[in-house]
């Protein structure tokens, strides 16, 4: 075998393991949002679809629903936790993972049968 060939082969080697390489460290370094966990720090300062006491108090615990948005205008809506409080805290699970970087905020609302109210929404920023 030439010195040429042998020469080609080893370059052709050398950069295909690169290639392998920076895809592999770009798979581990990569951060995607799998999941939403949110948590009510004052029970006493959630919403509440109504202040009637002993009259459906399980019914009155709010509607969460969280909303994710992205660059380019599309909204992910995760669905909605019926007659829950967020003390304990409340976990909502994306069924594929969305890049940090198209993400353009974390929306949560208080979902009404008329008008859902957002209570919050967090914006998502590159650092």
């Amino acid at each position: 075998m030439s010195p040429w060939r042998l020469t080609g082969w080893l370059c052709g080697a050398i950069i295909a393991a690169s290639v392998v390489a920076c895809v592999v460290m770009a798979g581990m370094r990569s951060n995607g949002l799998i999941q939403i966990t949110v948590t009510a720090l004052d029970a006493a300062a959630e919403p509440r679809d109504h202040n009637l006491p002993f009259v459906k108090q399980k019914e009155a615990l709010p509607d969460y629903e969280i909303v994710v948005n992205l660059n380019d205008g599309q909204r992910i809506r995760l669905g909605a936790k019926p007659d829950s409080s967020a003390v304990g805290g409340l976990t909502w699970n994306l069924s594929d993972p969305v890049s940090l970087a198209e993400v353009a905020s974390v929306r949560l609302d208080e979902q009404d049968k008329l008008i859902s109210d957002a209570i919050t929404e967090v914006q998502i920023q590159d650092s």
